[in-house]
C-alpha cells in the first residue's frame, strides 16, 4: 500500500526518486528523465510528486491524486 509522495532529489551525483522508505528504479545522469519517471510513479499511484534541486529546496510540487 503506498501511503506517501514520490520525490525526486539529487544526492551522490545521480538524480534519484523515491516513495514509502525505497528507492524506485535506479538512479539517472539527467533531472529530467527522473522527473519523468518520479511523474510517472506518482501518477501510478494517485500521489504527489515533489521535486528538489540539487540543494534539496523543494522546485516543484505535481498532485496527480
Amino acid at each position: 500500500m503506498v501511503t506517501g509522495e514520490v520525490e525526486t532529489y539529487y544526492e551522490d551525483g545521480a538524480w534519484r526518486n523515491w516513495a514509502d522508505g525505497a528507492e524506485l528504479g535506479s538512479p539517472h545522469r539527467e533531472r529530467d528523465a527522473a522527473i519523468a519517471e518520479g511523474r510517472a510513479q506518482a501518477a501510478e499511484r494517485g500521489v504527489e510528486h515533489i521535486v528538489r534541486d540539487e540543494q534539496a529546496t523543494v522546485v516543484a510540487r505535481e498532485d496527480d491524486a
